[in-house]
């Protein structure tokens, strides 16, 4: 008997699988598995011809001849209310002809995870070589704690005064978020400016991604995009808004 090889991730499916031999005076008999999943499990398919009759899944081998082996899955999808930690091992039980054997699945914890929710807001346009404000908020949906939260960037952009958080690897940068409790949130501030090779009139688009070693349940939401559109520097004399930089534009997870 078989479980996942890892601890289970809440949402997802996984799947239990069983080896029959057949042993015993007969020839040959029908073999039929039976196992009972906890709440934390929901059937969703199996091999070869399982049926659920509530938290009880039935699977019909057919006939197996004596010494002869039968293979089935049963696939079950984690419950997102499962607890962390909880310990995961059904009972099978196998039946062939009057002969018939009892055996746990080998345990299995539910993975200890978290939500990580990113969204950003930056001007929707700035003058070539001015600095671009940017404010960054990581948030933990749960269930656990997210420890070494990083929010690391992507695109042209060269962070200047940035926040202290924030430092430079190669061409991206990578800044310290440190853990976030379920329902925490966190704000990074900081300023940038196109590279040297960002012309006017491109839509500077920008991409950060909130990452943790714990896992996430939805990666969807990670992830937020800014686009700025970059307009001529001013010339000498001419009028232009302070800062360099008109108009908001307001990025979340679900902008691409």
């Amino acid at each position: 008997m078989e479980s996942p090889g890892q601890a289970v991730v809440p949402g997802r499916i996984y799947e239990w699988t069983f080896t029959v031999t057949a042993k015993g005076p007969k020839s040959s008999g029908q073999a039929v598995f039976r196992t009972t999943l906890p709440k934390s499990l929901a059937f969703v398919s199996g091999e070869r011809d399982c049926r659920p009759a509530g938290q009880r899944v039935v699977c019909h081998l057919g006939t197996v001849r004596r010494g002869r082996k039968a293979v089935g899955v049963v696939r079950a999808k984690v419950s997102r209310l499962a607890e962390p930690g909880e310990t995961i091992s059904p009972r099978g039980t196998v039946t062939w002809g009057k002969a018939h054997v009892t055996r746990r699945f080998p345990a299995v914890r539910v993975a200890r995870t978290a939500d990580l929710a990113l969204t950003k807001t930056a001007p929707a346009t700035a003058r070539k070589g001015a600095k671009i404000p940017y404010t960054l908020r990581v948030r933990n949906l749960g269930p656990a704690t997210a420890g070494n939260v990083t929010v690391e960037s992507g695109g042209p952009i060269e962070v200047v005064g940035r926040d202290t958080a924030c430092v430079p690897t190669g061409r991206v940068y990578r800044c310290a978020v440190g853990s976030l409790r379920a329902g925490e949130s966190r704000a990074l501030h900081l300023e940038a400016v196109p590279r040297e090779d960002v012309r006017a009139g491109t839509v500077l688009e920008s991409s950060w991604t909130a990452v943790s070693p714990v896992t996430d349940t939805d990666e969807a939401n990670n992830r937020a995009v800014v686009r700025t559109k970059i307009t001529e520097r001013r010339r000498p004399g001419g009028a232009t808004r302070a800062g360099g930089v008109r108009g908001w534009s307001h990025a979340s997870s679900d902008l691409h």
